[in-house]
């Protein structure tokens, strides 16, 4: 409950101080989610890319309820959620690339899974969730249009079984309007296929030559359709005589 009384307070703090003034993150040009609402996360996690930090993030957050967001290190960019299991919207958004968020998703083939870091912003009951949620919402779309990876200033309910109002529809509808999908913006740039995960492809001694988010990525790499990529992992035969290709799951 105090934290509720206080999140206006602190929104108000950091609008009238700007970007500008707060402490930045090493490394990077943008701050990361604590600096920006003044407030600790309850939890950071980095280098997702290592399958080991991968695992123990996953086994660490499974069974918490409460607010969530994912940043981009390179471009400052964040999404925001809430989930009853924030177990399960880890695996859709950084693992499985399903019911996410096509921004999010465009920018982890640009960039890397290893440019993301996933914070379990605030943990909560479920009662509570969505207006919570919504609070941060409205934080975040107070900040340039370039920092947020979410479409809709309101907050989805679909996941408690309530409905919107043909108010809130319409609120909703109004701010996709506002939402830049030019250039890697755009939901259909560099997508992720529903089903993607790691490829990596080894040398004839076992050597790993490189990784790749996706199999689109990988066949852009090698010069070839996502299909031979794909038929060339089921196969497990020699590519070009000179390459295996694997995928690997978390």
């Amino acid at each position: 409950m105090f934290f509720f009384l206080l999140f206006p307070l602190i929104i108000m703090v950091y609008l009238s101080l700007g970007l500008s003034s707060v402490v930045h993150c090493e490394g990077s040009d943008f701050p990361n989610i604590a600096e920006v609402i003044g407030s600790p996360v309850y939890k950071i996690y980095t280098d997702l890319h290592i399958v080991e930090n991968l695992n123990a993030a996953k086994k660490a957050i499974q069974g918490l309820t409460g607010i969530y967001g994912i940043q981009c290190v390179t471009t400052g960019t964040i999404y925001i959620g809430s989930a009853v299991d924030i177990y399960d919207r880890f695996l859709e958004h950084l693992v499985y690339g399903v019911k996410s968020n096509k921004h999010l998703q465009a920018a982890i083939v640009l960039y890397g899974l290893q440019n993301f870091v996933f914070n379990v912003v605030h943990l909560c009951n479920r009662d509570d969730l969505l207006s919570l949620e919504q609070q941060f919402l409205d934080w975040l779309f107070s900040l340039p249009e370039s920092l947020r990876y979410n479409f809709a200033i309101v907050v989805e309910a679909s996941f408690q079984g309530l409905t919107h109002s043909p108010e809130t529809r319409a609120q909703m509808s109004d701010s996709q309007q506002l939402v830049d999908r030019t250039g890697p913006l755009n939901p259909m740039f560099g997508v992720t296929p529903a089903n993607a995960i790691t490829i990596n492809v080894y040398s004839l001694d076992g050597t790993l030559i490189n990784s790749f988010s996706s199999q689109v990525a990988a066949a852009k790499w090698l010069g070839v359709s996502r299909g031979t990529v794909q038929n060339y992992i089921r196969s497990n035969r020699v590519f070009r005589k000179k390459y295996y290709i694997r995928n690997s799951s978390y």
